[in-house]
């Protein structure tokens, strides 16, 4: 398709380049970590292929459909996020019963939500067959973006559904307030820290587990996972964030 000014054909040439750049990158790299499978399509028919009970811990971050314009703005990917209200909630509605499928008897999901949309997100979930904890956990992120700082309070924390199919009770003791700095040098507009995802890797599983991300994006969550010695799945729409998972450096402490 034409573009609209010179500025914006550039714009579209360097994203060509850099994906052209990762995928020759990441062809070379290919099946290079070990417990990591990585899934390439639409979340929605590819946890299909995932057998029935096979998953011990969820962690995940679906659109939401709040920072449409931060997204855009900030991913280097060509694809247009289809990060809308109403496209957030079919995903939702189609996915959620699949996620308790794949699940074991005794499997907690982290699911990071839109606070604003918290009764809904809540139905869905209950539709499907979780047991939600009512109150939130909290991601403190000290600080936060804010173009209207004299007419709004800055949103320096995101809120998390905690999860529960069957009664798997934690490792160990933990507020309900994780308290950890954005990550700098995102490769993704709604990465999380690693280090607040390891927090949940550990409290909800166990070393040789697996860990499914099924809106992976920047591939945090497998990190956290694979740096734990837990195995990872992470199903990702986008082949420019596909190709950016692959080249993950990977510290398992060995």
């Amino acid at each position: 398709t034409c573009e609209k000014n010179k500025a914006s054909a550039y714009k579209k040439m360097k994203q060509l380049q850099s994906q052209v750049m990762y995928e020759i990158l990441a062809d070379r790299k290919k099946d290079s970590i070990p417990d990591l499978t990585i899934i390439h399509g639409d979340c929605c028919e590819k946890i299909k292929e995932l057998k029935d009970e096979s998953v011990n811990l969820i962690i995940t971050d679906p659109p939401w459909g709040v920072s449409n314009d931060e997204s855009q703005s900030t991913s280097d990917s060509i694809e247009t996020f289809e990060d809308n209200p109403d496209y957030a909630f079919a995903t939702l509605r189609k996915i959620s019963p699949d996620l308790f499928r794949v699940s074991t008897v005794q499997t907690h999901m982290y699911m990071f939500f839109a606070t604003k949309y918290y009764t809904e997100v809540m139905g869905v979930l209950t539709q499907a067959g979780w047991e939600v904890e009512p109150i939130p956990l909290i991601w403190y992120k000290k600080t936060a973006n804010n173009i209207y700082p004299f007419k709004k309070f800055s949103p320096t924390y995101e809120t998390i559904f905690f999860c529960n199919k069957g009664r798997r009770y934690l490792t160990h003791p933990s507020s309900a307030v994780f308290e950890y700095p954005p990550p700098s040098g995102k490769i993704h507009p709604t990465q999380k820290p690693v280090e607040l995802l390891a927090e949940f890797v550990q409290l909800s599983s166990v070393v040789g587990e697996v860990v499914l991300d099924p809106f992976a994006g920047s591939g945090s969550t497998g990190k956290a996972a694979l740096e734990l010695k837990r195995k990872a799945i992470l199903i990702e729409k986008e082949i420019m964030f596909v190709n950016k998972i692959k080249l993950m450096e990977v510290d398992t402490h060995e």
